[in-house]
């Protein structure tokens, strides 16, 4: 399939993009079957990719905008829902704050103590009810599951 080079021929994908950015979550469009949703995925992806090469044209490079299109944070997804195909155009996370772990949490160390942000001590064998350690023959019947079920799957043996 040949995509056109002019983005006139992309206004329906521009649509689509403005008013995933306008809603928090994103939006859905129903497609008729699966062949038109993936028409229409390449379409917006080829949309996104000329407006990266407009933006070389126009800012210089190390701008922020050089390379990049408003819409680069919307991610597209097929799905099938009761029997209908949509396209999801999500947007990606966007945190509402970011904050170094630096100022907000204490420094972990492994020194003893009752100050916060120390590790916790071992726990003794018996000091919990009901936790013991496992056997020599218990521990190998779980390695012997466990290197079963990686084998050949998640497998019950």
């Amino acid at each position: 399939m040949s995509l056109s080079k002019s983005r006139h021929a992309y206004l329906d994908c521009q649509e689509v993009f403005d008013r995933a950015l306008e809603d928090p979550k994103g939006v859905r469009v129903r497609m008729k079957d699966m062949d038109s949703a993936m028409v229409f995925r390449t379409r917006a992806h080829y949309f996104r990719k000329l407006l990266r090469d407009e933006s070389r044209q126009v800012y210089e490079e190390g701008e922020p905008q050089y390379g990049v299109s408003p819409y680069d944070r919307l991610v597209l997804r097929l799905r099938r829902v009761e029997n209908k195909i949509y396209i999801y155009i999500e947007q990606t996370y966007i945190p509402e704050e970011i904050e170094s772990l630096s100022f907000i949490e204490p420094e972990i160390t492994d020194g003893g103590g009752d100050h916060q942000g120390s590790l916790p001590e071992p726990v003794e064998e018996g000091s919990i009810d009901g936790v013991r350690d496992l056997s020599e023959d218990e521990r190998q019947s779980g390695l012997d599951q466990l290197a079963v079920r990686s084998s050949k799957g998640l497998r019950r043996v």
